[in-house]
């Protein structure tokens, strides 16, 4: 059994996407740089999490890697390229990790500890000087939870109470994190116990539970509370084990104040949230005053758990719309319409407004929808959606790439002044519509899907899109699941400045959806045209022999947008016009010639002939240096259509 064969799929994902950054930087080998590289993008795996936690950006990376070894000269085969002595060393001490904690497999935590134990490799040196390679070490330990055998270096145990654990069973999994991560501050300051000091920098920490969200939201700032800590209490003398660390009186105390709130909530489970309110009850501690020497009062805190948990529907009962969203719904000039939403659609605009605040945008749009919609959770629209596979961590990836995170200095000071945007009020007016031709006297979330997919250009469809699911196939599942024939298409899905500007009824549906995301591209560019630029990127995310063809050639997507961004940059001033350039036209018409002998209709493959055919194009300039010349292209599509 050779060595990769231990590897999880997530960690040969990371071998293959190392691969991918060898072959950017036309490096004939594979570092542990790129195999940092890997982990970064990578980024549903501990590694890749961890790295993202501690601020670890896959353009930090590349920046350094092009700074620290530079470029090859010539472009490079994967066949070509072999590991490089130290990969090989870090791939041995990842197998050794991975039996030292008991696991079966190699993950991508263990790459990750195998890069930081290899500290003079060239990935070991870029890491440490983005961020402390102790700091990465403890991270990835308190993302497992401290599984690690007695003995083992990297022993990190989940602290439990002498004599009991039974109070941490009933914590969730964000909680028992807190946890981990409170045992790491307190090694981090060489204290023996667990306070509750510890215990307030674990709920910072951990970046995504109500709690943490909730001291965002105050101006709590995890540096300051360090700095806090370090002037109150100090560093101790020695350094200390794992093992040696208690959780001190108060901490327990807070723990029962934890389990309490959690019992008062009408909740099962302990969450970051019941921690947090647990923390403020004890007024006397030093946590406590760390929060008010923060400018914060400890009612103040308990607030805006509390407003968070009725903002995202935790309490047991009915939703109602937030005060926040009834100000939202006059300010966007919707007046009374929103009255129409039953409880579940109300529930999907505060999600909706809740992720706008999480990615710091000052409006709700088309992707803030959808984000809502999958995170309610059970109704038709979210389970649709679910069996579509479209899921939560897609969704935010798929976002986080498109737009990107906003400027919080452009953040209104309440959520109030939050806008609804335009393509978010046109899926509200076609849900009603949805509703009402569906005989519906109130809107659900089911009928704010069928108004996305009949909105069809905005953001959220290109991001079901590239997830794979077209939308007639939304549209089809959420009528079979209410019981209803699609009689009805999805009327605008194809209705975009492309093919309004072509002959339409000459192309494919898949030919039609490619050129709908074309537009997407540039629009998300901030481009006023659609080049052949955004048709690469476009014929890179359809599906059939194009996209095939291209993933043959080596041409991924990601790779074709980086081309199209080097070659083309993205602009900064969103755009409301957009034309078709003389060249796109051109190649419509030529790929309907190219089309003609063989068939009645243009195929994507014919799209992507037309457009290498063009030399002079900024899309058949970025795959002749990506390596996929015209000559390859055509034979690639002969073969893969005559088989």
């Amino acid at each position: 059994m050779g060595p990769f064969d231990r590897f999880n799929d997530r960690a040969k994902r990371v071998l293959a996407l190392a691969q991918d950054e060898a072959i950017r930087f036309n490096h004939n080998y594979l570092g542990t740089e790129h195999l940092l590289l890997g982990l970064v993008r990578e980024f549903e795996g501990v590694g890749g999490r961890v790295l993202d936690s501690l601020g670890v950006s896959l353009s930090k990376v590349r920046t350094s890697v092009e700074a620290t070894v530079g470029r090859g000269a010539d472009t490079t085969s994967p066949s070509e390229i072999t590991l490089s002595p130290h990969t090989k060393q870090v791939i041995g001490s990842a197998i050794e990790e991975s039996r030292k904690l008991g696991h079966s497999g190699v993950g991508t935590e263990h790459l990750l500890l195998g890069i930081v134990i290899q500290g003079e490799s060239t990935g070991a040196k870029i890491l440490a000087s983005l961020v402390d390679l102790e700091k990465v070490r403890h991270e990835v330990i308190a993302t497992l939870g401290g599984k690690a055998p007695p003995g083992s270096a990297w022993q990190h145990s989940a602290p439990r109470p002498s004599g009991s654990g039974g109070p941490f069973d009933r914590f969730n999994d964000r909680a028992k994190r807190v946890l981990a991560l409170s045992q790491d501050e307190a090694i981090r300051f060489n204290h023996n116990y667990i306070g509750p000091e510890h215990l307030l920098l674990g709920l910072a920490r951990e970046g995504a539970g109500i709690a943490a969200r909730a001291l965002e939201a105050l101006g709590i700032d995890m540096s300051k509370l360090r700095s806090t800590v370090e002037k109150v209490v100090g560093r101790g003398e020695s350094t200390t084990s794992p093992s040696e660390i208690t959780l001190s009186p108060r901490t327990k105390r807070i723990i029962e104040f934890a389990i309490d709130e959690a019992g008062k909530l009408g909740r099962n489970s302990v969450g970051t949230e019941h921690l947090l309110l647990g923390l403020v009850r004890d007024t006397d501690s030093i946590a406590a005053g760390a929060i008010e020497s923060a400018g914060v009062s400890l009612e103040s805190v308990r607030a805006k758990v509390i407003e968070l948990l009725g903002l995202l529907g935790q309490p047991p009962g009915d939703a109602p719309l937030p005060p926040s969203l009834h100000s939202l719904t006059t300010y966007a000039g919707l007046g009374g319409a929103l009255d129409r939403l039953n409880d579940r659609a109300k529930k999907v605009l505060a999600y909706a407004q809740d992720e706008a605040i999480r990615f710091k945008h000052n409006y709700i749009g088309t992707e803030h929808l959808l984000l809502g919609l999958v995170r309610e959770g059970e109704s038709v629209a979210a389970r649709t959606l679910d069996t579509l596979g479209v899921e939560l961590s897609k969704v935010r990836t798929a976002v986080e790439f498109i737009i990107g995170p906003g400027d919080a200095a452009n953040m209104p000071s309440s959520p109030s002044e939050i806008t609804i945007s335009p393509r978010a009020k046109t899926v509200i007016e076609f849900a009603m519509d949805e509703a009402r031709k569906l005989g519906h006297r109130h809107v659900g979330p089911e009928h704010l899907l069928l108004g996305l997919v009949r909105e069809g250009q905005g953001i959220a469809s290109g991001v079901i899109e590239s997830l794979g699911v077209t939308m007639a196939k939304v549209r089809q599942q959420v009528l079979a699941t209410l019981g209803k024939d699609a009689r009805e298409p999805a009327t605008n899905v194809y209705s975009n400045t492309l093919v309004q500007s072509g002959p339409f009824d000459l192309l494919d549906d898949a030919a039609k959806r490619l050129l709908s995301l074309a537009e997407e591209e540039a629009r998300q560019m901030r481009h006023n045209w659609i080049g052949t630029e955004h048709m690469l990127i476009a014929l890179a995310r359809s599906e059939g022999v194009a996209q095939r063809t291209l993933r043959e050639l080596g041409v991924t997507l990601e790779m074709a947008r980086a081309g199209v961004f080097k070659a083309v940059p993205p602009k900064e001033t969103d755009v409301t016009e957009i034309t078709v350039t003389p060249r796109v036209k051109t190649l419509l018409g030529k790929a309907i010639m190219l089309a003609a002998p063989q068939s009645d209709r243009v195929r994507p493959q014919h799209l992507l002939l037309a457009l290498v055919a063009d030399p002079d194009g900024v899309g058949s300039q970025v795959l002749t240096q990506l390596g996929a010349t015209q000559k390859k292209v055509r034979q690639t599509v002969d073969r893969l259509t005559q088989g």
